[in-house]
């Protein structure tokens, strides 16, 4: 089972973002909630955004998820796809 997890927008360019996910950086699509500004956190979902969070929803979302989570890269996705 997957799930989305919160992530702080630190740089945007267009609806292509750098999220911070703990101590890594990923890159979000933010085509499905348009832009929004550095230091914003969004719920993202294999890479995507799926929402807006505020700060204290982001917090609790990530306690709930724990800093153990599979790494979601756009290479695990096509290798899952691939493997099916």
């Amino acid at each position: 089972m997957r799930v989305g997890i919160p992530v702080r927008v630190i740089e945007t360019k267009g609806l292509s973002a750098l999220a911070r996910d703990g101590d890594d950086t990923v890159g979000v699509d933010l085509s499905l909630i348009g832009p929004v500004a550095p230091g914003s956190w969004v719920l993202d979902y294999l890479g995507a955004a799926r929402e807006v969070l505020g700060p204290d929803e982001a917090q609790k979302l990530r306690a709930a998820v724990g800093s153990r989570h599979p790494v979601r890269t756009d290479r695990d996705v096509r290798a899952r796809k691939t493997e099916a």
